[in-house]
């Protein structure tokens, strides 16, 4: 039989009496995979300007980003860069974390940055930070925000450059996903 993720409630209510001796093998196989976190790391394995055109408009951060493999991915994917999609069955809970540094075309200018659920920013994730007075100054930063996520939604980082128009690079950066049973 094919193991199948639960969420928290169907457990509840799979083992919530066992007087009459009837939870499975396939019982616990299930609970075995709806308890083991989903989870996955992308990490900037090249960098790449962001260009953007202006000021109040937010951009998918540039970049090519690599598949964490150790430890492996559970039920996300990478099918582009700067994205991890989730592939599990029930909709679920995830902290999404972005730990990076930025430089940027021109010194002094703030970087706006936010989490992104199906290419749409989430506003309360939002965190600036201010490149130095040389370009090539290097600013590091972090972002973590909980995000509910069902089957094949998919989260990234995104950017504004709210001083002028230039490009914006990620140095070096992580993005993470680790969620649990909701």
């Amino acid at each position: 039989m094919v193991d199948t993720q639960r969420t928290l409630s169907a457990l509840q209510t799979l083992f919530a009496d066992n007087t009459s001796g009837d939870i499975s093998p396939q019982d616990l196989r299930d609970f075995l995979v709806s308890a083991e976190p989903d989870r996955a790391e992308i990490y900037w394995s090249t960098p790449a300007a962001t260009t953007t055109s202006d000021t109040g408009t937010y951009y998918k951060a540039a970049g090519t980003t690599t598949l964490q493999t150790s430890p492996a991915a559970v039920n996300f994917t990478m099918p582009a860069n700067n994205r991890l999609t989730y592939t599990g069955t029930p909709t679920r809970l995830f902290l999404v974390q972005f730990h990076g540094t930025q430089v940027a075309q021109s010194g002094s200018v703030v970087v706006h940055w936010r989490i992104a659920k199906g290419g749409t920013t989430i506003a309360a994730s939002e965190i600036s930070r201010k490149q130095g007075a040389n370009a090539t100054d290097v600013g590091v930063f972090a972002i973590g925000f909980i995000v509910s996520l069902a089957t094949n939604e998919y989260v990234e980082v995104w950017l504004r450059n709210a001083t002028s128009a230039t490009t914006v690079t990620v140095q070096s950066g992580n993005l993470t996903v680790w969620g649990g049973i909701d």
